[in-house]
């Protein structure tokens, strides 16, 4: 049952990059990717899957590699990077829309996210620092 899983929240979250891809500025995206819906839902399955095998201490490497042999747990993991990854993404659509950043500067990036999380946010961040000479988080 955690491959089904699996499979249908990589197939589920992929039409939400897609919008922050091709339509960054678009009404529907703006409401739907940037709203609070999807990022609920994938709340409630990481609740769901943490639950289901039971709360695990990850008190060390070990405990925390032993945790994710379990296949909820590891689904649960899965879940908190695609949520977290989409939102990582979300922010940087935003943040280049406010700041002028060039769209065609913007996609590799959000690929990288979408596959690298961390990694992306460093790309982005170094191609707005260089384009726009700003490097703050700030929302302003």
């Amino acid at each position: 049952m955690p491959a089904f899983w699996f499979s249908l929240l990589n197939a589920l979250i992929l039409p939400f990059w897609l919008l922050l891809i091709v339509a960054p500025r678009w009404r529907f995206t703006q409401r739907i990717v940037h709203g609070a819906g999807v990022f609920l839902v994938l709340g409630v399955v990481y609740a769901v899957c943490l639950f289901k095998n039971g709360l695990v201490p990850l008190t060390d490497l070990e405990s925390g590699m032993r945790a994710f042999q379990e296949p909820w747990l590891f689904l649960a993991g899965w879940t908190h990077y695609l949520s977290f990854d989409l939102m990582v993404g979300a922010w940087v659509s935003r943040d280049a829309l406010r700041h002028g950043v060039s769209h065609w500067f913007v996609v590799p990036s959000l690929l990288l996210v979408l596959n690298l999380g961390p990694l992306g946010l460093l790309v982005y961040l170094a191609i707005r620092l260089a384009l726009k000479k700003r490097w703050s988080l700030a929302e302003v």
